[in-house]
């Protein structure tokens, strides 16, 4: 899912309707279950990221010291390293290549995306006590 549609999702979802308070209370259980589906779907996708990304690293790592054999070479369609690094500048190289930064970019908008998650988790779960003051409210203002 992208962190676009977990915003438009959550937009239709945050609103607390003050004439159903009572049914609003209920819904919170499927509201919480509805969110945590979607964050742990985006956690085990996050820990698939964070796997592929030292994989590649470790690829990569071959791929400059010269230590690759031909097949892998052919088989992951890249061309031979004419450099041959030295491991002293090895993270230098892992560093800015563009490989790894694009997986480090993807981990980092999956982080994004679970941190948002866990903070609507936590508005759901306060919810109750936002419609008790509601209720609290609506008393005080009709005289009781």
């Amino acid at each position: 899912m992208k962190l676009e549609e977990i915003f438009e999702e959550w937009d239709k979802d945050c609103s607390i309707n003050k004439s159903e308070l009572g049914t609003e209370s209920l819904d919170r259980p499927v509201l919480h279950n509805k969110y945590l589906k979607i964050m742990t779907i985006e956690s085990v996708k996050l820990r698939q990221l964070k796997a592929d990304y030292d994989t590649m690293n470790n690829l990569r790592a071959e791929w400059y010291m010269g230590r690759m054999s031909e097949e892998k070479l052919k088989s992951l369609a890249w061309e031979p390293n004419p450099l041959r690094i030295m491991k002293d500048d090895l993270g230098r190289h892992i560093k800015s290549d563009k490989f790894l930064i694009k997986v480090s970019l993807q981990i980092g908008e999956q982080e994004e995306l679970i941190s948002h998650l866990a903070s609507i988790i936590d508005q759901i779960n306060k919810r109750g006590w936002d419609i008790k003051n509601c209720l609290e409210w609506l008393k005080f203002t009709n005289g009781g």
